[in-house]
């Protein structure tokens, strides 16, 4: 819940595009650090699809951030947008391996 209220109200608290990409990857990045961190859920499957579900948004951030018109700021939003989206694809195949050697164990 905490998360969609604050993907809803990036729009409302940031104005520039810019720095909604850069908001909203930043809330994507700290949103799959804890979902990997603590896996709130029973079930490794939902564990796994809500990860993927935020890794694929970041994606689709990382491309939105390429369509913005270019600026001062624009590269460090790619720069920062493409680091973010490299970090959690490193963090999903940890998850991945991790569940992967439980599985296995079994």
């Amino acid at each position: 819940l905490v998360r969609s209220l604050i993907f809803a109200l990036i729009p409302v608290i940031v104005a520039s595009p810019h720095g909604q990409v850069l908001f909203l990857g930043f809330a994507c990045v700290v949103f799959i650090v804890l979902q990997s961190r603590f896996w709130p859920y029973q079930s490794h499957s939902h564990n796994l699809a809500d990860v993927s579900i935020c890794i694929a948004l970041l994606a689709f951030d990382a491309a939105a951030a390429f369509y913005l018109p270019a600026d001062d700021n624009w590269s460090v939003i790619v720069v920062f947008t493409m680091s973010a989206l490299g970090l959690c694809l490193v963090t999903l195949f940890c998850d991945l391996g991790v569940v992967g050697v439980r599985e296995v164990r079994r």
